[in-house]
């Protein structure tokens, strides 16, 4: 209701407090997508086609973005991680998910692949990650980007492509750093903003 009748409500209540609200309800997914880490979490086919049926009525980039991050969710669901690779290749075809939620997604998405233990799967999101890598060259995305295909590496058995992948994920790291004049620091595997 207040989503598809936001001009009335940022009218009445102010538009960054409403913006904010609906920002909230277009990442409902976020109920499919964080909880896979749990063991004991079960797919809600019921919220699943509820949420979809709430994106679909909706004309808005976001809503475009929910519906590919819930067509993912099921891909894995149903145990068709190539297609999960192949909802990430559409996204990326048509600029689907934007802003910071961009990375996010891509690795989500290919950490669920390199978990399927799906050969076909983890070679083709090698292939995607390389795709997006000929088209990115900031080194604060790129150092996440190559640790997520050094893990795709190591799940297809290629430890040796896997630690050079890694170092040139801490190269792009210390790249980063550098860019930074140093208000950023590298801790293990992880870049901390100062």
């Amino acid at each position: 209701l207040i989503y598809k009748n936001r001009p009335y409500f940022q009218r009445a209540l102010g538009a960054e407090r409403v913006n904010k609200l609906c920002d909230k309800c277009m990442q409902a997914y976020t109920t499919f997508v964080l909880p896979r880490r749990d063991a004991n979490w079960k797919f809600n086919t019921e919220r699943w086609a509820a949420l979809k049926a709430f994106y679909s009525s909706l004309d808005d980039a976001k809503a475009s973005e929910g519906l590919a991050v819930l067509e993912m969710v099921k891909c894995a669901e149903d145990g068709n991680y190539v297609g999960v690779v192949n909802v990430m290749r559409d996204v990326k075809k048509y600029n689907l998910i934007t802003g910071m939620l961009k990375p996010y997604n891509i690795m989500y998405s290919m950490e669920l692949v390199r978990h399927s233990g799906d050969q076909n799967a983890i070679a083709e999101g090698i292939k995607y990650i390389d795709d997006i890598l000929a088209t990115w060259s900031d080194p604060s995305r790129l150092m996440n980007l190559l640790e997520v295909k050094a893990r795709l590496h190591e799940a297809a058995g290629d430890t040796a492509t896997a630690s050079a992948t890694r170092q040139k994920a801490m190269e792009a790291r210390e790249e980063y750093v550098k860019m930074t004049n140093g208000r950023a620091m590298i801790i293990g595997n992880v870049t901390l903003q100062k």
